[in-house]
């Protein structure tokens, strides 16, 4: 089963928005999106780099408990471990974060 995660799994759009919205760098961030559809930057990378340097100083422990906050749709669980008894593997693909992934890879 290959599954994506923000807005599938998870019942936010993206793991990115919901640090920023608790962190108060929603805005800047904005200003990094609009750059990166501009073509402001070389990079997927350089512009994950701008926006993740927003956060810079914020310790990761509180960057997991905003991660830990994002609820999942009923049933992920369930499901999940329907497809493992059944012998299938379970893929997560996402431009999110690793913070969210980490969570919920068993």
């Amino acid at each position: 089963m290959v599954c994506d995660l923000d807005g599938t799994i998870t019942r936010r759009d993206s793991v990115w928005m919901e640090i920023h919205r608790a962190l108060g760098t929603a805005e800047e961030a904005g200003k990094c999106y609009r750059r990166y559809m501009e073509g402001g930057y070389r990079s997927y990378r350089e512009w994950a780099e701008a926006e993740a340097s927003l956060w810079r100083g914020t310790p990761r422990e509180r960057l997991v408990e905003i991660v830990e906050d994002i609820p999942l749709y009923a049933g992920v669980g369930e499901m999940v471990s329907g497809f493992r008894e059944r012998g299938a593997r379970v893929v997560l693909l996402s431009s999110g974060l690793t913070l969210l992934t980490d969570l919920l890879v068993v």
